[in-house]
């Protein structure tokens, strides 16, 4: 996963810790699920405010 360690440089860090597993993990699903929904809802009422 080369784009992961080039996106974020703290995914390096806890990505060769072999102790926390958690990090690695939960940044996996969390990063991915939270930029989608955060970029759709400012996104929606602003197009209907300027019409």
């Amino acid at each position: 996963l080369p784009e992961k360690g080039t996106v974020c440089h703290g995914d390096v860090q806890p990505f060769e810790s072999p102790l926390t597993p958690e990090s690695p993990a939960s940044t996996d699903p969390g990063q991915e699920g939270y930029l989608p929904p955060v970029v759709p809802p400012p996104v929606e009422p602003v197009e209907p405010v300027t019409e």
